[in-house]
């Protein structure tokens, strides 16, 4: 406040920025005997008016200094970024999101790819994945255990999402242990981990028997991959007098070719007494003399003899190998979509998997015809043959929003008059001086739709009461 002192008067400064600001649409100032405007960050001046503040459009340039999509509002602006990118610190800049090293299993390979489409994979054993690795989103890892460990109740691999996170984590790998076998009567057993429980997979187990007495059944055993031994019947140390068989191969396993769903091999004979009579095998279709035809998966071949209205036993498994995995020959490239911010209805043909042995089961993660909303979906096909092979399809569904609802075009000698509001935009068409239409409020929701129609009848010439406007004859008619 300022006082002067004029001759017998005092003289006292009015705050005018203590009664409604001033009028100042900004910031108000105060001065002796005056007050200025001024506009806050985001805003200047309207030309010819102190009062006023406009919005300033930091996007009309540059846009905004944005790297990716700049929105203005009213005092400001703020950049976004597209799918698969996120905002820089510095609050402009869109840089690609990424997922973190992962840690790799002990006694695993970790195979990655930076995307579906890829075919190049890159390979990492525990403790060699350099610190600063890191994953573009889209990409796929996927887990494999050495020889003799597993992983069990998990899936084997993961794929780097849109927040830049993984939508699992990597199962460990487990040593495979067989139970402990019992030696037969009057005979043994070894190596001794045979006995306690700690034989691991593909480890083989040998039978012996005590002088005097001879091996009927099998002499070996191994070790399986699904923690079981190949033990078909009872392995027993019966006197040398009786009749015996054994088996002298242990399981069989051979690998079928690509595209094959059978193998042909010839066994070998077993051993027998002197004294037993013919060796009798079953399947019927199993022969010993040349070489059979086995079919994918595993089939038990028993071999036996007689001597003496007494028979002895003894089987063997011909696994026959299928570790050719489910191929999908049409699985699609990423689907381009535009929706609606509410989503929309997507389809697409589903793939078809081939197999040389046939297909068990297909599960996917998404139906056809499912609602998507804007965003990046994957899309994932897993087939399992009979052997118990692992196929994927893997693709991607990019959903990205329409624009918006545009503008209707001004009627014929009128205006549309559109605006904002909440749900989209309306409109309240107006016709020029001497011209009308019946009036019409047209609305258009975050769809695109309009309603009633994106078409806005032309404005007619007025007519007086008692007459009509016919375009035809271009001029009002009298209405009888």
């Amino acid at each position: 406040m300022l006082v002067l002192w004029l001759g017998r008067e005092f003289y006292r400064d009015i705050d005018e920025c203590s009664i409604k600001n001033g009028g100042c649409d900004g910031i108000c100032h105060n001065t002796v005997g005056n007050f200025t405007c001024s506009c806050p960050e985001g805003y200047v001046a309207t030309p010819d008016d102190r009062y006023s503040c406009d919005d300033v459009d930091e996007c009309a340039e540059g846009n905004g200094g944005c790297s990716g999509e700049c929105v203005n509002f009213k005092g400001g602006f703020h950049c976004f970024c597209s799918e698969g990118y996120h905002l820089h610190p510095d609050g402009k800049s869109c840089i690609s999101v990424h997922c973190p090293r992962v840690f790799v299993p002990h006694h695993s390979t970790l195979r990655c790819k930076n995307s579906t489409a890829s075919k190049d994979k890159v390979i990492f054993r525990p403790g060699q994945m350099p610190e600063d690795e890191e994953f573009p989103v889209g990409a796929t890892c996927r887990i494999k255990c050495d020889k003799g460990y597993d992983f069990r109740d998990s899936h084997p691999g993961i794929v780097c999402q849109n927040d830049g996170k993984w939508n699992a984590s990597l199962p460990e790998c487990r040593v495979l242990q067989c139970p402990p076998l019992s030696p037969p009567s009057n005979g043994d057993l070894y190596p001794a981990s045979c006995k306690n429980g700690s034989s691991t997979v593909k480890q083989k187990c040998f039978f012996t028997c005590q002088p005097g007495y001879r091996i009927t059944g099998q002499e070996m055993l191994t070790c399986r991959n699904n923690l079981t031994w190949a033990k078909k019947k009872p392995t027993r140390c019966v006197p040398e007098t009786e009749v015996s068989i054994s088996c002298p191969d242990d399981d069989i396993t051979i690998e079928l070719l690509s595209g094959e769903g059978w193998a042909e091999m010839q066994l070998n004979s077993p051993r027998t007494t002197l004294t037993a009579g013919p060796i009798h095998v079953s399947p019927e279709w199993v022969y010993l003399d040349r070489a059979s035809i086995f079919p994918a998966g595993e089939t038990e071949v028993t071999f036996s003899v007689t001597s003496d209205n007494k028979t002895a036993e003894c089987s063997i498994s011909v696994i026959v190998l299928d570790k050719h995995p489910p191929v999908f020959p049409d699985c699609p490239d990423t689907l381009f979509v535009t929706s609606s911010l509410a989503g929309t209805a997507v389809n697409w043909e589903e793939p078809v998997p081939q197999d040389n042995v046939g297909i068990a089961s297909v599960s996917k993660s998404l139906e056809p015809n499912s609602t998507l909303r804007p965003g990046l979906h994957f899309v994932e096909y897993v087939a399992r043959d009979f052997a118990g092979n692992v196929g994927q399809c893997i693709f991607h569904i990019n959903v990205t929003a329409t624009d918006g609802c545009n503008d209707l075009a001004d009627p014929e000698n009128g205006e549309a008059n559109c605006q904002e509001w909440m749900f989209g935009k309306i409109c309240q068409p107006t016709c020029f001086d001497n011209y009308t239409r019946p009036p019409e409020l047209f609305a258009c929701d975050d769809s695109g739709t309009w309603t009633p129609s994106s078409f806005i009848s032309p404005c007619l010439p007025e007519c007086p009461n008692d007459k009509m406007w016919f375009p035809e004859l271009q001029k009002c008619v009298k209405i009888p």
